[in-house]
């Protein structure tokens, strides 16, 4: 909630990481910025709204107007934090002294030195300058590709330095496709920029809330700019046999959907799915499979982190189900064990149905910086871990329900590169 993002504001303006830490956090206090004025330009009512945006603009130009920060990162991190900084600014005012801030930045720099984001910073900042012409001929130059319909970029920077701005290389092609969009539609970069940024999903998404925001924040730029109103029929065959077709005839948000039983593709190894379209516009589909397997149980999987789960004073019958009292408390133990420094970690452990967590509880563990007790889950939030270190929580439920249950596994992740993971295995839980 808004006041909930209120009450992290510290005395200078700007905003710490977690709630009650108020030391100041350049990119969060961005992002804060950032998505007021995403909400401002949508025409979204925001309650609770006072001056505090006004006083976080006003801390933010502030830093904009020192010439040194404290070398608490390498330049390039800094670069782009700068930039970002005059983005958040310019979308929140327009403000004409933001544009001049930029220029003056823009002048004293040389584009190949600088990271591909904080370039498309400066190009949604100068826009409407003469500069906007030179920096989308530098990005439109400098563009790769994987093959002949898909373009990317990529920026580097020191592993410990590229968690302060929770960067990835996605995020990176979303803001520059941003940029080309708003500031140079005809750029033949824009269409295999958008399908390099598409092929990067995985089950419909991006990796993290970054690359998912700046993601979809980019496709509504290209959609304003390039997208012409549907009115269009498709068709699907499956091998030989015909499922159905659907209607699009305006702008929509809604989902038309085209069931096919798993049954009907039967013991075939090789199918044809056959798209037919007839009419003007674009066809945006997305073919999925939606299946339970036959064995639920998952075993234990390290790609960087080792994760352990144990149920205090808790046996297991000959069917290696835990075995639990209708009422008692059970004490949860959670342990991961990182292979190497890993920074903004989330450590969730998911709990059978049965289990409800005991809210008005002490936690003797300290490492973490932020916890949240919900319904089916506990998290616990950390920035940095360090390498073949125990992380351990343990922590209160009470067994309410009666009944056999599963039990998830618990995990253990880097929120910006979630690649980097873990998990225990999951379990059964009898409650009688």
């Amino acid at each position: 909630s808004t006041q909930s993002t209120w009450d992290r504001q510290g005395k200078t303006g700007l905003f710490g990481m977690w709630y009650g830490d108020y030391s100041s956090n350049l990119w969060v206090s961005a992002q804060i910025l950032h998505a007021i004025a995403i909400c401002k330009e949508k025409g979204f009512s925001i309650p609770g709204i006072t001056n505090w945006p006004h006083k976080l603009f006003s801390a933010l130009k502030d830093k904009l107007n020192e010439q040194h920060w404290d070398s608490w990162s390498d330049a390039a991190t800094q670069t782009t934090t700068r930039c970002y900084i005059m983005y958040a600014c310019y979308k929140f005012t327009k403000d004409a002294t933001i544009v001049e801030i930029a220029e003056k930045f823009y002048k004293k720099q040389i584009l190949s030195q600088l990271p591909f984001e904080s370039i498309a910073f400066l190009l949604t900042v100068l826009s409407k300058t003469k500069y906007s012409g030179e920096i989308s001929r530098y990005l439109n130059n400098n563009i790769s590709f994987k093959n002949s319909s898909s373009g990317y970029y990529s920026s580097f920077y020191p592993e410990f330095y590229r968690q302060h701005i929770f960067h990835s290389n996605v995020r990176t092609n979303a803001i520059v496709l941003e940029a080309l969009c708003l500031s140079d539609p005809k750029s033949p970069n824009i269409s295999p920029l958008l399908h390099g940024l598409l092929e990067t999903r995985i089950k419909g998404s991006w990796n993290s809330t970054q690359e998912n925001m700046w993601s979809a924040q980019a496709i509504v730029a290209y959609f304003k700019v390039h997208e012409q109103k549907p009115s269009l029929t498709t068709k699907i065959w499956m091998n030989d046999k015909y499922f159905g077709e659907a209607a699009i005839k305006n702008f929509t948000t809604d989902t038309l959907h085209i069931c096919v039983p798993l049954a009907t593709v039967g013991t075939e190894r090789n199918v044809d799915v056959i798209l037919a379209k007839e009419g003007k516009g674009k066809l945006y589909y997305r073919i999925g499979m939606k299946y339970t397997p036959v064995d639920m149980h998952v075993g234990e999987i390290n790609n960087g982190f080792k994760v352990l789960r144990s149920y205090g004073n808790v046996e297991k019958n000959e069917k290696g189900q835990y075995v639990v009292s209708k009422g008692s408390k059970v004490a949860i133990t959670i342990k991961m064990i990182p292979t190497e420094k890993r920074y903004h970690v989330a450590f969730v452990d998911k709990l059978p149905s049965g289990f409800e967590i005991e809210l008005k509880q002490t936690i003797k563990d300290s490492w973490f910086e932020h916890k949240n007790f919900r319904d089916e889950r506990a998290e616990f939030f950390v920035e940095k871990v360090e390498a073949n270190v125990t992380y351990s929580v343990t922590y209160s439920v009470v067994a309410t329900t009666c009944g056999l249950f599963l039990a998830p596994p618990t995990t253990a992740e880097e929120m910006y590169n979630p690649e980097n993971s873990g998990n225990s295995e999951s379990c059964y839980v009898l409650i009688q």
